[in-house]
């Protein structure tokens, strides 16, 4: 069992690294949504999202972990989307 806590401990490692890049790319969507305020741009942009799908996926090496990963960037950018809308209708933190 010492083989299961060293690989959960890797997985702790990446979710600190996760963490800190989520609060990163979250500071960067709060300057996004300020500049869709200040231009009258809406939140969503299909097109966008669709070219961020398909870039990253692109960065896989393994075709098994594709619809995971699909999964994750539209989780992720639902968040932001989310996150967006709560700055520029004011509700945000």
């Amino acid at each position: 069992m010492e083989a299961l806590k060293t690989l959960r401990d890797e997985i702790d490692q990446i979710d600190q690294q996760m963490a800190a890049l989520f609060i990163h790319r979250m500071n960067l969507v709060d300057k996004i949504a300020q500049l869709k305020m200040e231009n009258d741009m809406t939140v969503y942009d299909p097109a966008r999202e669709q070219e961020v799908i398909l870039k990253n996926k692109a960065l896989l090496k393994d075709e098994a972990y594709a619809s995971y990963y699909h999964d994750f960037l539209e989780a992720v950018m639902k968040i932001s989307r989310d996150f967006q809308k709560a700055i520029i209708f004011g509700s945000a933190v």
